[in-house]
């Protein structure tokens, strides 16, 4: 179960690093455009064709990324130690992870065709270039579009309204980079929610395997066992307690059979973690719960009737309701220990859960149990220590994956933003040196550039953290339908929209600054050129 939670977890991030990889190929390729503009005029200048200049590019760039593809296969190979390491300590397994050269030729050509198609796409542009426009910087002529903002008519701050002009007159980047604070914050709020869910309230983890939280299990082969249960009870410390046992039945409905982990409980109002997706648990001996593999299996839904196969005789259970799960592949069934009977005359329970007060000791309790059943056939199971030492091994991997995502998810932030402010610079490099001569400084160019990113990046963030609370979960149901999870169980705390909307803001902020330092460097005279 905890394997297949890592797995799916980072498929679905590597998903999205391939989309934004995409995004991030796309302005480096234009930002190189931009930056050798006069370069490709001087070439057209002297006979070279448009197609020439893009085959050359598109080789330089395939070129380029088989290096990096390289690269990437030393580095994972160098990291797959500290992966596998993980996944030992999260199933505690030792678990050896060999190199696939399938994998390894099935990922270069997936490389090799996004750069390529990409690539391809970027350079037609390079047909509209000519030499004139080259020597202008890329300036083909003046348009005098709408003037949103008119200094003369509009009040607010000088600086405030020149950095929302760049926004309306810039729209294609604009919208660019919203898409990219989209899928940037979504990433960030997913990652949190994660660590929320399966870290700091491990109750929807729980769920989702599908584990019971008791304290205790008492496991009697005693004859006695009616007697032993009363006796523990009935012990100092004890809340609850509930007859919890599990068999192995074969059901059937219509033409199709299937053999599955059975759940038996007197009482199923007593425990702590219920994985119901629909209906109820089963109260009467003639119900039955089926988990939402075997409800496909076997075709049946709530209000059919599934038998229970026991020798040469069948009997007929109502469903009455569905579970979910990863464990055991998403296969089980539940029924009460009464329903168990009904198929299994013979049948008596041989453990039973024991739910200790709040601050009662486990570690007193079992001491106490051991004294008063001292002489019966027992064996008692400390499930505290059992949850902590698994939880503790999932936690830390699931830590260290929330990890490696922030870290990612911020350099990717940091680099597209990078290209982002680059490419603007270029573009509007005569504007810059107008806006120079008018008096305006660096530090005052730079503020612009805050504004109209910051102020960007801000409702992006806001418009991927609602996405990433309305879609969360129907993805989580996406990534774990391998077993036919239906229902999502993600907890979504609203905190991790105020983290989503701190970090997106001070990565673009320190990041937009940093790059747009380079302002200082236009010089006013530099616009004779044009």
């Amino acid at each position: 179960a905890t394997i297949n939670i890592l797995m799916m977890v980072l498929v679905f991030f590597a998903a999205l690093i391939i989309i934004i990889s995409m995004v991030v190929i796309r302005f480096t390729v234009i930002t190189h455009i931009e930056e050798d503009i006069k370069n490709i005029g001087s070439m057209e200048a002297v006979g070279f064709t448009h197609r020439m200049i893009q085959n050359s590019l598109i080789l330089e760039f395939l070129t380029i990324s088989c290096f990096g593809y390289l690269l990437g296969i030393l580095i994972s190979l160098f990291c797959s130690g500290a992966v596998t390491n993980i996944i030992s300590s999260s199933i505690g397994l030792n678990w050896h992870m060999e190199p696939g050269i399938v994998s390894m030729l099935l990922s270069f050509l997936t490389i090799i065709l996004m750069i390529l198609i990409i690539t391809i796409k970027v350079t037609r542009r390079i047909a509209k270039i000519t030499p004139l426009m080259a020597l202008r910087n890329g300036i083909d002529n003046y348009h005098f579009g709408k003037n949103h903002f008119p200094l003369e008519q509009s009040r607010g701050n000088l600086h405030l309204l020149l950095g929302l002009k760049q926004i309306f007159n810039n729209r294609k980047q604009s919208i660019s980079i919203g898409i990219i604070g989209t899928i940037m914050s979504f990433t960030i709020v997913f990652s949190f929610a994660m660590y929320y869910n399966f870290v700091k309230d491990e109750s929807a983890f729980l769920r989702l395997v599908g584990m019971e939280r008791a304290d205790l299990v008492v496991v009697s082969y005693d004859e006695n066992y009616e007697k032993v249960y009363e006796i523990a009870a009935a012990t100092s410390g004890v809340d609850r307690s509930v007859h919890y046992t599990t068999d192995s039945l074969t059901l059937q409905f219509g033409d199709k059979q299937t053999s599955t982990n059975t759940f038996i409980c007197d009482d199923y109002n007593k425990v702590a973690v219920s994985t119901i997706t629909e209906g109820r648990y089963p109260k009467h001996d003639n119900e039955i719960v089926l988990s939402t593999v075997n409800s496909r299996k076997l075709g049946a839904e709530i209000g059919d009737v599934v038998s229970i196969i026991s020798g040469d005789v069948s009997y007929d259970y109502l469903v009455v309701g569905i579970s979910q799960h990863i464990n055991s592949l998403g296969q089980s069934a539940s029924i009460t220990t009464e329903g168990m009977k009904r198929c299994d005359s013979s049948y008596v329970p041989v453990s039973f859960y024991l739910y200790l007060k709040e601050d009662v000791s486990v570690t007193d309790t079992i001491h106490l149990l051991e004294d008063e059943l001292d002489g019966y056939n027992i064996s008692i199971v400390n499930m505290e220590d059992i949850f902590t030492s698994t939880l503790s091994s999932i936690t830390q991997s699931i830590t260290m994956v929330c990890i490696i995502i922030g870290v990612i998810t911020a350099l990717i932030v940091v680099l597209i933003l990078y290209y982002l402010v680059k490419v603007k610079i270029i573009r509007e490099k005569n504007v810059i040196g107008i806006n120079k001569a008018l008096g305006f400084t660096t530090g005052q160019l730079i503020i612009h550039n805050n504004i109209a990113l910051g102020t960007i990046i801000l409702f992006s963030t806001l418009l991927g953290s609602v996405l990433a609370v309305f879609t969360i979960n129907p993805l989580c149901v996406l990534m774990f339908s391998v077993v036919d999870i239906r229902n999502g169980f993600f907890i979504i705390p609203m905190s991790s929209i105020s983290l989503s909307l701190v970090v997106m803001e001070t990565l673009t902020l320190i990041t937009t600054t940093l790059v747009s330092i380079r302002i200082r460097k236009v010089n006013p005279r530099e616009l004779m050129a044009d």
